[in-house]
């Protein structure tokens, strides 16, 4: 069996990869200003996630619990950062446009750290 921190570390790399490394750049340079980008990128993000949950959890309500709440919390999280951080950007703000994109991805972290706790 996984431990709990273990399961933390998985899901801290698979997000990484999930989020970054199988997001296309279509998604990454349009979910600011368009909804299909965005919600493209939550549907690869979730179903990356999904699918190592799915080998951790099994299939259980616990499951659904864990995919739902992180794929929600990351539409979210996206969609307010990736707005905010693109307008800083284009301000030439660098040092917020840095720090809102780091209070992203601390979001992301602690939504799945919590969930895990709770659900694992």
């Amino acid at each position: 069996m996984i431990t709990q921190a273990n399961a933390i570390l998985i899901f801290l790399t698979i997000h990484y990869i999930a989020d970054y490394l199988c997001q296309h750049p279509w998604m990454a340079v349009n979910k600011s200003k368009r909804f299909l980008p965005l919600v493209s990128h939550i549907i690869v993000y979730t179903s990356i996630m999904g699918a190592v949950a799915f080998f951790i959890f099994g299939y259980s309500s616990v499951l659904i619990a864990f995919i739902f709440m992180n794929g929600i919390a990351h539409m979210i999280t996206d969609y307010n950062s990736s707005r905010a951080s693109s307008r800083l950007y284009k301000e030439k703000k660098y040092w917020r446009f840095f720090s809102t994109l780091g209070m992203g991805q601390l979001a992301h972290q602690v939504v799945l750290i919590y969930s895990l706790t709770m659900f694992y």
